[in-house]
């Protein structure tokens, strides 16, 4: 066991682990802000991980996420994700703000019935399908999209605030029957080829717990999904 213990420490202190991923290991809740972090390689050892923000930085790949499975909020906008596969596993998630990425495919999410707060603002989602099952969702920033078809979103009947600016949709009777929704916003809906991600700021709000922000006064404590919020 001791052996073990030390190929792990040693496999921490590895030159592929990078500097801001080290202050996690041992964390309940750690995170840092456009730090130009590419790479998370050595976060699958922060099991202890419940609140992880990774904001602003040019993340693609998501894989040393898939043991975390204590994690519980997620926060990774402004990155470079486009597959949600390794977090197809971490049933215990409430909070996953995934704005300003490159998300195509929504299906690893079909098993997170526990998820109440989910932001996919300006992404490539054309297919809600798998959020049908969401029955917990109550608030859900889909702005900026491919979105045509509500009808996934009839069944989310604990749903509070939606967010649906700058899709395709023509139809929201699907949202008529849900009683809990008290915001709405739809929004003006895009007719033109999609644009890209510049000034989306608006597009991307997440509720970042404000011990880990710096206090650096050029650092937002808040990136609000929607001006009017």
């Amino acid at each position: 066991m001791l052996r073990s213990k030390r190929v792990s420490e040693s496999r921490l202190e590895s030159r592929s682990v990078t500097s801001p991923v080290k202050t996690c290991f041992g964390s309940s809740s750690c995170g840092w802000y456009g730090a130009g972090v590419a790479d998370l390689t050595g976060l699958e050892h922060a099991t202890r991980l419940t609140t992880l923000v990774i904001g602003a930085n040019q993340v693609a790949d998501l894989r040393p996420l898939a043991a975390l499975e204590a994690l519980e909020e997620l926060h990774a906008w402004f990155n470079r994700i486009d597959d949600l596969t390794p977090l197809a596993r971490l049933m215990n998630l409430r909070q996953l703000h995934l704005g300003a990425n490159r998300v195509p495919d929504l299906s690893p999410l079909v098993g997170m019935r526990g998820l109440t707060h989910l932001n996919l603002a300006s992404n490539r989602v054309e297919d809600l399908t798998a959020l049908a099952g969401l029955a917990s969702l109550q608030w859900l920033d889909l702005s900026d999209n491919e979105i045509v078809d509500l009808g996934p979103l009839s069944a989310l009947v604990g749903l509070r605030k939606l967010w649906l600016w700058r899709n395709r949709v023509a139809d929201a009777s699907p949202l008529d029957g849900l009683a809990a929704l008290r915001w709405r916003r739809p929004g003006r809906q895009r007719t033109r080829q999609r644009r890209g991600h510049s000034g989306v700021v608006s597009a991307c709000h997440s509720l970042v717990p404000r011990q880990l922000h710096r206090p650096d006064s050029s650092r937002p404590d808040r990136i609000a999904c929607d001006p009017q919020r």
